[in-house]
């Protein structure tokens, strides 16, 4: 089993990454995240309409979850973690953020069992919005943020493990002609690599 594979639920509760044929059955949870066969754990993004940043533990079946939260208007909001067990009840919560916007768009766990969130800040950095990367304990502490970009607006959208200790994270940022935002900025794909201290690689 590897990132990427498909993950099915069969009828006899086992896992399998092979397609059912007709006329078996079962049920697709998703797309396997990061397989830890070593303990047990399997992460896949599930198949239920939630955002790309729930990550469901299939055989313990907890969940961690991160949306953006505490909207008071368009320019504040908070980024809220949290973690349940197979029966919704909460372990913990992580709220991050500042004094302005911070908007969440996904999360990835990490070798050392903590999770990497990525987002957009105006709370923090050098600009009007830049790409925000947070490392939260696997106990729901912040361990470290990083902001990435410049003075103009820079989103972060997806974070994927593409190998050991390596994050690739997929953003945008604004091109201008001037440092003032106008109707000739544009937005232009941004793709770079971080390592589990928020290193740029």
């Amino acid at each position: 089993m590897t990132a990427g594979d498909l993950l099915y639920l069969g009828a006899n509760g086992s896992f399998t990454t092979t397609a059912p044929t007709a006329p078996l059955h079962s049920v697709r949870l998703g797309q396997v995240l990061r397989p830890q066969l070593n303990n047990g754990s399997i992460y896949v993004r599930i198949d239920n309409g939630a955002e790309l940043g729930e990550l469901h533990n299939v055989i313990d079946n907890s969940t961690i979850s991160v949306s953006t939260i505490n909207c008071g208007s368009k320019n504040e909001c908070d980024i809220e973690l949290i973690k349940k067990d197979n029966n919704g009840k909460v372990l913990w919560r992580c709220i991050i953020g500042g004094t302005s916007y911070d908007k969440a768009s996904q999360v990835v766990k990490t070798n050392d069992g903590s999770y990497l969130v990525v987002g957009s800040t105006s709370s923090f950095g050098k600009g009007n919005y830049d790409v925000l990367v947070v490392k939260v304990s696997s106990k729901g502490e912040i361990k470290w943020q990083k902001t990435y970009g410049e003075f103009l607006n820079d989103y972060g959208l997806r974070i994927t493990s593409v190998e050991d200790n390596l994050f690739q994270i997929v953003a945008t940022k604004q091109i201008c002609a001037t440092f003032n935002v106008s109707n000739d900025c544009y937005d232009q794909e941004w793709v770079f690599k971080i390592d589990e201290s928020g290193l740029v690689k």
